[in-house]
């Protein structure tokens, strides 16, 4: 029979849970908002078996057709966790190491009038794997729960969490074998936690990444609601021809610069450890008086000066901490953290990183409801076009570029694969406009 211990609050249940910890009774912990709940896989509680078995495979497709995940395509179950830690039911159940991680979990996004308790789940693994062992023989069970301890690198969530996985293929495991629990009244009074004690605020290179297939998978399901619209839709054909877009005398070769050899180093993902710390480095932003082009002057300096100060600074997570004039948005911190590590390990120079990170604080002091203008865009940067960049995987993103700025990444041989009767006509754009394979 299972045991419950009751304490009086949050701070009680995390004190038991250490002492057990402390004595060897119990060396996992899972966190669960309602202690009536069961110890249950998310896709034993999935509603939609069939569709989650397909975005599983979707997944499992995309991290073996996306350069960088080399490694992480070799491990079956260091894909499941990192699916199911960005939210794809999975047979794994969550459970870690640490008893105050598992107490967050479980006081995490409760109602204020909750009238339930939470608890922390406490499992002994000998205890379990032993009884496993003798009651399967005797049941004749096919598969066995197993403990997956994988390390995941630059999967920082499950390193800020200390977790491990227990993989359940029972949906009902409770009638088999009973958890014990810790159960404890929320409170009325929200305990203060850093939620970014279990979800970091600062991403990898994985993490980051990982963003381009759940924009995908959220089109798909954009793209499923249009074709259900559509079948009570009204069909209008125009007649007219497409505009003659064949300017190329010959097939274009690809240009040296993509490579496999020359990609390899911006598209690797370096392994890094995640320890909970970012290094808190203040940026005095330069007054509202100054002109565009002094502003980034400016600031890129001082970005440049702290590169050159600490010579290894781009190896490690930083909390920008920006002071101006003006009230800084909670935004630009966090659009802060995200374009830092998305560049700072790219083969690029201090300057470029510098220049880049000046560029984004003066394009959020124009930041409006529906984004950045053009005209303002414009007024630091000339004259510019919307460009969208998509990758094989459906995922994309469109920002203004500079006209200069097209025309310095056209290959210098383009003139020999356009026919030299409009070549004089043609603008980067409108060469951009007709290959759009950048290869």
């Amino acid at each position: 029979m299972a045991r419950i211990f009751k304490a009086s609050g949050f701070n009680e249940a995390v004190e038991m849970a250490e002492r057990f910890k402390h004595t060897g009774e119990y060396d996992l912990f899972r966190g669960q908002r309602d202690s009536n709940w069961y110890v249950q896989s998310s896709l034993t509680r999935c509603s939609d078996y069939q569709g989650t078995v397909n975005k599983s495979r979707r997944f499992e497709a995309w991290v073996k057709n996306t350069l960088g995940l080399e490694s992480l395509a070799q491990d079956s179950d260091q894909i499941i966790a990192v699916g199911q830690h960005y939210g794809l039911p999975t047979h794994f159940v969550d459970f870690t190491y640490t008893p105050k991680v598992a107490a967050l979990f479980a006081i995490d996004g409760v109602d204020a009038e909750a009238d339930y308790q939470g608890c922390i789940v406490c499992l002994n693994t000998p205890d379990f794997f032993e009884f496993f062992e003798s009651y399967s023989s005797a049941a004749g069970l096919e598969r066995l729960p197993e403990l997956i301890r994988v390390a995941v690198p630059n999967l920082w969530r499950i390193e800020a969490q200390k977790g491990v996985f227990l993989f359940n293929p029972y949906p009902h495991i409770e009638q088999i074998y009973d958890f014990d629990r810790i159960v404890f009244p929320h409170s009325k009074e929200p305990i203060p936690f850093n939620r970014h004690e279990l979800y970091p605020d600062q991403e990898s290179q994985l993490e980051l990444l990982l963003r381009q297939f759940f924009m995908h998978e959220a089109m798909l399901q954009n793209r499923v609601a249009m074709l259900e619209l559509a079948q009570h839709a009204y069909v209008c054909n125009v007649d007219g021809d497409l505009p003659n877009a064949r300017a190329l005398v010959r097939e274009m070769s690809i240009h040296p610069s993509w490579y496999d050899s020359n990609l390899k180093q911006w598209v690797e993902i370096r392994s890094e450890k995640y320890d909970g710390y970012s290094q808190p480095i203040n940026i005095q932003l330069p007054g509202e008086n100054v002109s565009t082009r002094e502003f980034v002057s400016e600031l890129t300096e001082k970005f440049i000066r702290q590169m050159e100060r600490q010579r290894r600074l781009r190896e490690s997570m930083i909390d920008w901490r920006l002071s101006a004039d003006k009230a800084i948005s909670p935004d630009l911190t966090s659009c802060m953290k995200t374009i830092w590590n998305g560049i700072r390990l790219l083969p690029i120079s201090n300057e470029l990183v510098a220049e880049s990170l000046a560029n984004m604080i003066l394009m959020s002091r124009w930041q409006g409801q529906y984004g950045i203008s053009k005209q303002d865009f414009e007024s630091h940067f000339g004259k510019a076009h919307k460009i969208e960049m998509a990758c094989t995987d459906g995922s994309y993103s469109r920002s203004l570029v500079s006209d200069l700025a097209v025309a310095e990444s056209v290959r210098a041989d383009i003139l020999s694969f356009v026919d030299l009767d409009i070549g004089e006509e043609m603008s980067p754009i409108k060469l951009y406009q007709i290959i759009n394979d950048p290869k």
